[in-house]
């Protein structure tokens, strides 16, 4: 293995995967689904919940200067957990509140690996059932993750 840093775009989903370790009821939170996350999207099943899922989206170019982009990369944190004898939209309400209350800190530029002036944003969420009949919830809620790439050297900086 190399000693030079990891990948800008890897590092973004580590700092975003650290604040989500973070969720537990030992911490002020709703949930457990900081117990377990994966930097993965392919849905759990119900013997892994409660489990989160950290993984990125498309990128996009806003605009370049010279041999610099400005890149939009979308990250999405999904949280799931088991039906209990709380309602459906009860528990989607909580995974949602604490993804957002862990990932929305007021270092929004995730220690300098965004651009500060727009930093890490709220884009969407939802609420849904991973599939018809499964006695789980989950809730996403996605992010947007402005950064620099440099040409020919598109990750480190």
């Amino acid at each position: 293995m190399s000693s030079h840093k990891s990948p800008k775009y890897s590092r973004i989903i580590e700092a975003v995967r650290q604040r989500v370790e973070q969720i537990s009821p030992s911490n002020g939170f709703y949930t457990d689904i900081g117990r377990d996350i994966r930097l993965d999207m392919r849905t759990p099943q119900i013997s892994d919940m409660p489990v989160s899922l950290v993984y990125a989206g498309g990128r996009t170019v806003e605009s370049t200067m010279g041999c610099n982009s400005r890149v939009e990369m979308e990250i999405n944190v999904i949280g799931y957990l088991e039906l209990t004898g709380e309602p459906f939209l009860t528990l989607g309400d909580y995974i949602q509140s604490d993804i957002q209350r862990a990932v929305e800190l007021a270092d929004n530029s995730l220690g300098g690996l965004l651009r500060r002036q727009y930093g890490l944003t709220f884009s969407d969420s939802e609420i849904f059932m991973p599939e018809i009949g499964a006695s789980a919830v989950g809730a996403r809620v996605t992010y947007s993750a402005p950064h620099i790439r440099i040409t020919g050297d598109p990750e480190i900086k």
